[in-house]
């Protein structure tokens, strides 16, 4: 076994049997090697087209988000209040009613982007208690051959680093920094790692939690329901967001 944090996975899917067939016997493998814990976590109900008025409230929703983001963020010049209004009052409306030639059907898109945040906020209430770390992973996420080894040498790097704090760490990469606006955050980097002036996110498909962090955006979800509504990535920027001002 080698020496390293307690860790807990948690694989987040629809019981897809191809996805399932790569990840699971690869996070088993890992956990075993650590002496980690693995849980899975699918139930979930229908997907069902949103209503239009809980489509609209989505869409504003993330669009308000993405602005106060996009000023935490900073490096990027931002659009004005009145270009942010015809977006929300104009465009986002043409899509939800379909009225925009190749628009996707927003009240199906928003249930599916919806479906899988009650997911993450149940492993990071369920487990959170359970280790040193949680490990979240969609079961889109990919092992490589060096997975393991890298893995563990980064929870160690963090551990020894950041033992007791709050700890968020991407572990899947997804979209390039410059598209995501963070690469002029970066502070330093140290081989395969970046390391960032202040906290940023990617996509939610693999990410490293502290017990401490977890048990905040558990705690801070009883008290703002109302953000289940949100994408998951989307949920971890507002709880990042809420974090800096505490």
């Amino acid at each position: 076994m080698v020496d390293c944090p307690t860790v807990t996975f948690v694989i987040l899917h629809n019981q897809d049997a191809q996805r399932l067939n790569h990840i699971r016997p690869a996070v088993r493998s890992l956990a075993d090697d650590i002496g980690g814990k693995v849980h899975e976590i699918y139930q979930q109900p229908e997907i069902v087209p949103n209503t239009y008025a809980m489509t609209w409230r989505w869409v504003m929703f993330n669009r308000i988000l993405g602005r106060r983001w996009a000023k935490y963020l900073g490096g990027r010049k931002i659009p004005g209040f009145g270009k942010f209004l015809v977006d929300l009052c104009i465009n986002d409306t043409a899509r939800i009613f379909k009225r925009k030639k190749g628009s996707p059907d927003m009240r199906k898109y928003t249930a599916r982007k919806m479906i899988l945040t009650p997911k993450h906020i149940t492993a990071w209430h369920r487990f959170n208690s359970d280790s040193d770390y949680l490990v979240v992973l969609e079961d889109d996420a990919v092992f490589k051959e060096d997975t393991a080894r890298r893995f563990v040498e980064t929870v160690v790097m963090i551990n020894r680093q950041f033992h007791g704090e709050d700890v968020y760490a991407d572990l899947a990469g997804g979209l390039d920094l410059d598209v995501i606006g963070v690469e002029h955050l970066i502070d330093h980097a140290n081989g395969i790692y970046r390391h960032f002036s202040k906290p940023v996110t990617n996509t939610t498909c693999c990410y490293l939690l502290s017990a401490k962090t977890a048990n905040r955006f558990s705690d801070h979800l009883h008290t703002r329901p109302k953000l289940r509504i949100l994408s998951s990535d989307w949920l971890i920027n507002y709880l990042v967001l809420g974090s800096e001002k505490s």
